[in-house]
């Protein structure tokens, strides 16, 4: 099955025929034209143009149609905050970065109960693999893990209060008037604080050094390769050891590269430097599979 004006294979989704309505071409077509946003996010005027449209669908009793609408509105946010976190690693705010690419995360697994789609037109499959892989570059794993006793907790479609058995007729993560259903905690108890390894909310890992990490470098280097947030890619990595005792060019009172931020003379590391070595596959979205044969190679 086709789109009325184009050649593309059609979209499946628990929306419906109504994401095809006519009313929301403009908007799709923005959508799909996301490969050519490599800096910019979409005008405000998306935004508030599938508002009105909601608005109406909902004051017109088509839920199907507020659902579709909805989900673009989520498929834009998950674009923005991709091309946000791709320009926050290439400027060098590798942590702002590492919250938007988690921020990206959460956006796409909140779609995914509600739409799928084939042969990538809105860069879906592209964004959950290519931030996966951003993360995976990043060299941090020990987080703060807070322990909650919520209290009081509400629906946020009618704000009924939540207990162990329902109390409304609304499901957690179903959409209802073009709004996604979810518990809203009005009342919690912070119980511990703890430092735990692979923090599952990622938002918690600690940046000890912030974006002045020399760990880090490698991530601008890769987003300066890539050009844009869209260029499929994949790496391969392993661990490399340089020796550094013996070279004249450090003097005593020279930082350590070691990373310690000792001068070398004080510092008591081995004088060797252990680092990661990453060896970056590049090619075009629409050519390259980057679960096929690579492209071209780039260090």
């Amino acid at each position: 099955m086709h789109w009325a004006s184009t050649n593309l294979v059609m979209i499946m989704t628990t929306a419906g025929s109504s994401l095809l309505h006519a009313s929301l071409r403009e908007e799709r077509g923005a959508l799909q034209r996301y490969h050519t946003r490599i800096e910019d996010t979409l005008p405000t005027s998306f935004a508030s143009s599938l508002k009105e449209k909601k608005l109406a669908a909902v004051a017109g009793g088509h839920q199907s149609l507020a659902k579709a609408i909805w989900c673009l509105e989520t498929v834009g946010e998950s674009q923005d905050v991709f091309i946000e976190a791709f320009a926050d690693m290439k400027a060098g705010l590798f942590e702002s970065a590492w919250v938007k690419l988690e921020q990206c995360d959460i956006v796409l697994h909140q779609l995914r109960p509600h739409f799928a789609e084939i042969n990538d037109r809105f860069g879906i499959r592209h964004m959950t693999v290519h931030l996966r892989q951003f993360q995976e570059l990043y060299p941090y794993t020990f987080g703060i893990s807070p322990a909650f006793v919520f209290r009081e907790v509400e629906c946020s479609i009618c704000s009924a209060r939540l207990y162990l058995r329902p109390t409304c007729e609304h499901v957690s993560g179903e959409i209802y008037d073009g709004e996604m259903c979810g518990p809203i905690i009005t009342n919690a108890e912070l119980i511990e604080i703890s430092l735990v390894e692979n923090p599952s909310q990622k938002y918690s890992v600690i940046f000890p050094f912030g974006d002045e990490d020399p760990r880090l470098a490698h991530l601008k280097h890769v987003c300066e390769i890539l050009g844009s947030p869209w260029t499929a890619w994949t790496y391969e990595r392993e661990t490399r050891t340089r020796h550094f005792g013996s070279d004249r060019r450090i003097r005593l009172t020279d930082e350590c590269p070691c990373g310690s931020r000792e001068t070398f003379g004080q510092c008591e590391c081995p004088k060797e430097l252990t680092f990661p070595h990453f060896e970056i596959a590049v090619g075009n979205e629409t050519a390259f599979d980057p679960w096929g044969q690579p492209g071209s190679r780039r260090k």
